[in-house]
């Protein structure tokens, strides 16, 4: 089953191009070598959550760019940790939760 990593991936890695990253970028920034990346993407294909395109800027690459159903199974499962997490932040202040999301965006940036 695929993941909401690579589908939140996509559009984190391609500033000013939503959807589109590189294969390796995505590999890497997740800690998995190519083949399991691209298995991965075929999964995710299969399932109508990613497509393969051309890349304008060179025709030997291939972009792999997330669909509607992409973009929407990505922002339910958002919806869903924010929904599990409310309950638990909720206690905290202001301050503290600002804390908080700053630091689990810098662990998600490494």
């Amino acid at each position: 089953m695929c993941g909401p990593e690579p589908l939140r991936d996509l559009d984190r890695h391609a500033p000013g191009v939503p959807g589109r990253a590189e294969h390796e970028q995505r590999a890497h920034h997740l800690g998995l070598d190519k083949s399991t990346m691209s298995g991965l993407v075929e999964r995710a294909e299969r399932r109508g959550l990613l497509a393969r395109g051309p890349n304008p800027d060179d025709g030997r690459a291939v972009d792999v760019v997330m669909t509607p159903a992409g973009h929407e199974l990505a922002e339910r499962v958002y919806a869903d940790v924010r929904r599990a997490l409310g309950p638990l932040t909720e206690a905290l202040g202001s301050r503290e939760r600002q804390a908080v999301t700053r630091l689990l965006e810098r662990m998600l940036e490494h």
